[in-house]
């Protein structure tokens, strides 16, 4: 994928525009209602607001949780945020074989989260897809390996990570390949080693017992179009499939390119 996409405008120094992959799975699995705790549905009360998901660096994947104490995450209203505070927050995450966990703020006021710990540094944002469903949390983080992406979707989503790898056909091209999904839908995260291109791809989920097929596909006829296809196995956790990134010869958009890729339950 090495200079071939600006899907989200394709580098770590703008990382919050990948929330539309998160946010995509949310709006697959429906909308809430905006009255209600985005934290709590259905108005119950949780001490805390939780959220689960993946981190990459191009190199390097696993997954993270983390943990905000507070149930009332960014007020739907401008009245919703009197009072607001930072609260604490962490996250435990695996990552480059090892387990890790860092404290920090979350800032009620601005909705940004702010964490260090185990050698890592995290800055993220919340975000709640237009104020129509569940909440997730994206950004980057540094630390040994230098910057990556994180994102993290409520737990409301139950979702399931995984972590994994691409290639092209060429074999000029590879890094890692992220996957958050749940029974319905996925959003699914490219990150090159070779350049730090970072592209997703969101879609549905579809089948039952043993094999579960992906499909899903970004952009147009008139810029470009990427789709990602694959069969994931409940049994062992294994998935695998193919790629397409096809070009419409618009500038910034590089040449087409297409590969695969593989991937398992994040530890």
């Amino acid at each position: 994928m090495k200079n071939r996409r600006r899907l989200l405008h394709s580098t770590l120094t703008r990382p919050l525009a990948a929330a539309i992959t998160l946010t995509a799975l949310i709006a697959f699995v429906g909308c809430g209602d905006d009255e209600k705790n985005p934290a709590a549905p259905g108005g119950g009360v949780t001490p805390t607001s939780g959220f689960t998901g993946l981190m990459t660096n191009g190199q390097q994947s696993g997954k993270i949780t983390i943990t905000v104490n507070s149930t009332t995450l960014a007020g739907r209203l401008p009245a919703h945020r009197a009072g607001a505070a930072e609260v604490a927050a962490s996250a435990n995450f695996t990552f480059g074989g090892a387990t890790n966990m860092a404290t920090g703020v979350y800032s009620e006021e601005g909705d940004t989260l702010n964490l260090s710990g185990s050698g890592y540094t995290f800055a993220g944002e919340l975000d709640l897809d237009g104020g129509s469903g569940p909440p997730s949390l994206v950004g980057q983080f540094d630390g040994p390996g230098g910057l990556g992406f994180f994102g993290a979707l409520s737990n409301e989503l139950s979702p399931t990570i995984y972590c994994g790898k691409f290639w092209n056909t060429a074999m000029d091209d590879s890094g890692t390949f992220n996957v958050a999904m749940n029974d319905t839908a996925f959003a699914s995260v490219f990150l090159s080693a070779v350049a730090p291109d970072l592209a997703s791809v969101s879609g549905q989920v579809s089948g039952t017992g043993t094999t579960r097929t992906l499909s899903g596909l970004e952009g147009d006829m008139s810029t470009f179009e990427f789709s990602v296809d694959g069969t994931l196995n409940t049994t062992t956790g294994m998935m695998s499939g193919t790629w397409t990134y096809t070009s419409y010869d618009v500038p910034g958009y590089g040449p087409s390119d297409d590969g695969t890729w593989e991937a398992s339950l994040c530890p």
